[in-house]
C-alpha cells in the first residue's frame, strides 16, 4: 500500500513538474476515450444485428449490417477530424497532427471492425473502415464540413462523458484494445517472417 502511495506521489509530481507533456497525454487519452465511446457503440450495434438476424432475411440483414458499419465509421471519422481541429484552434491543425489523426482513425477502427475471435475483418465490415478513413481524410481537408449539426452535437455530447470517470474507462478499454491489436499485429508480423525464412 506505502508502495503505491509512493508511486501515486511520484507520478503527480513529474505531472505537476513536466507542464510540456500536459497537452499530448491528455490529447491522446481524450482520443482514447472517444474511440472507447464509439467501440461501446459499435459493440451494441453489433448485438443488436445478432438479434435482429432472426427477424430479417439475409439481404435485409446484410444492408442493415453494411450501412451501419459505414455510418458509424463516418461518424467516428468526423468527431476525430472535429477534436483535432478544435484542439489546435484558432489555427488551422498542422499537418503532423491530422497524420496522427489518421494514424489513430486507422488503428481504431481496425480494432473496432477485427473480430476477437478469428483476428479477421468480416467483409460487411471493410467498407466501414475504408469510408472512416476517406472520411477523416475528407474532413481533414475540407474541415468546413465538420460544422455539421450530427458532428457538433455528438461531439458535445462525448465530452460531456469524456472528462470524468466513464471518460477514464473509455481511455482504458480502448488502450487496452490498442495493444491487443499491436501484439496480434506484431504475432502476424514475426510468423510470416519465419516462414518466408524457412
Amino acid at each position: 500500500m506505502r508502495t503505491l502511495i509512493s508511486l501515486l506521489h511520484a507520478a503527480r509530481g513529474f505531472w505537476e513538474s513536466s507542464p510540456g507533456l500536459h497537452f499530448p497525454i491528455l490529447f491522446v487519452w481524450r482520443l482514447l476515450a472517444i474511440s472507447g465511446a464509439f467501440w461501446l457503440i459499435s459493440w451494441i450495434l453489433g448485438h443488436t444485428a445478432m438479434i435482429l438476424r432472426k427477424a430479417l432475411t439475409e439481404e435485409l440483414w446484410d444492408l442493415f449490417v453494411f450501412c451501419y458499419n459505414i455510418i458509424l465509421a463516418v461518424a467516428f471519422a468526423s468527431v476525430v477530424a472535429l477534436f483535432i481541429s478544435l484542439s489546435s484552434a484558432p489555427a488551422k491543425a498542422p499537418l503532423g497532427l491530422q497524420a496522427f489523426g489518421l494514424a489513430f482513425a486507422y488503428f481504431a477502427l481496425a480494432a473496432a471492425y477485427t473480430d476477437p475471435h478469428s483476428k479477421e475483418m468480416h467483409e460487411l465490415s471493410q467498407p466501414g473502415w475504408l469510408a472512416g478513413l476517406a472520411a477523416y481524410l475528407g474532413f481533414a481537408l475540407f474541415p468546413k464540413y465538420l460544422a455539421n449539426p450530427v458532428t457538433l452535437k455528438t461531439h458535445e455530447a462525448l465530452s460531456l462523458v469524456i472528462d470524468g470517470w466513464v471518460g477514464a474507462a473509455m481511455s482504458a478499454l480502448s488502450a487496452w484494445r490498442f495493444v491487443s491489436k499491436c501484439v496480434d499485429w506484431a504475432k502476424k508480423t514475426f510468423t510470416r517472417a519465419t516462414f518466408l525464412c524457412l
